[in-house]
């Protein structure tokens, strides 16, 4: 939804944002992506906590049945707000991340 070659991946309640859309078969694939995406994956850290989001350093999500929708929709939406505050200098620093 937000034009970018990126994807949730995981099992469980334990998801992490991986900024490449190709499949991810192991951990070297994942790490290339975590490479390509370089500093972005910190500043979408930041910007997560800012919009009231806590995840582990390296984008890594977790859900919990105590969670209702109120919880998952406010993440979402702050995940949208997040990466259309960071679209300006992904469309500068990281053009190959783009749709």
């Amino acid at each position: 939804q937000a034009g970018l070659r990126a994807q949730a991946l995981g099992t469980g309640s334990l998801s992490n944002i991986h900024f490449d859309d190709a499949p991810t078969n192991d951990a070297r694939d994942f790490i290339a992506g975590a490479i390509a995406a370089g500093s972005l994956v910190n500043l979408l850290y930041l910007t997560m906590i800012r919009h009231g989001v806590l995840s582990a350093t390296r984008l890594m999500y977790c859900t919990s049945t105590s969670m209702t929708e109120t919880e998952i929709d406010a993440a979402v939406t702050a995940m949208h707000e997040s990466l259309a505050e960071l679209r300006p200098h992904i469309e500068q620093d990281w053009p190959a991340l783009l749709r």
